[in-house]
């Protein structure tokens, strides 16, 4: 029974992480779709900017001040909403690098723990066998002194 219910609880967890990067998956699709969109505004109004210089260098000067502030005006608004999305395409790539680093910093932590323990593990085992060696010579040597004062009472 407990496997059943751990078992479910498992499928729901994966459930819902599927659900999180598809929901992930298509913000970022926007997000690229958007930034095509600008790019592609740019081009076009590349294009213009173009068109009209032909049209200036061929003589052709009707409304030519109105063009020009339609034109940067254009260029205005684009930058403002390419550096939105921009600012959006940076927090996300930030929030990636900041969970990576901190994925690489908790390994770092792990690692310096594990060392540590096994370091404290050998200083243990030394010490254990240290233990025994002293408790060894020890012993020896109240064997000698026990054979020896044996001895000296036999005499």
């Amino acid at each position: 029974m407990l496997h059943a219910t751990t078992g479910s609880v498992h499928a729901q967890r994966a459930d819902e992480r599927r659900q999180e990067a598809l929901l992930v998956g298509r913000t970022v699709q926007e997000r690229l779709h958007a930034a095509v969109v600008w790019v592609q505004l740019v081009d076009q109004l590349v294009s213009f900017h173009e068109a009209h210089r032909e049209l200036r260098v061929l003589g052709v000067h009707e409304q030519t001040d109105d063009r020009d502030r339609v034109f940067f005006l254009g260029w205005r608004l684009l930058g403002f909403f390419f550096l939105l999305h921009f600012s959006i395409f940076l927090r996300f790539f930030l929030f990636l690098l900041a969970f990576f680093v901190e994925i690489f910093v908790l390994r770092l932590f792990f690692v310096a723990v594990h060392v540590a323990g096994s370091l404290c593990e050998r200083k243990v085992v030394a010490a254990r066998d240290m233990h025994e060696l002293v408790g060894l010579v020890f012993a020896e040597r109240l064997d000698v002194l026990g054979s020896s004062g044996a001895t000296a009472l036999h005499a």
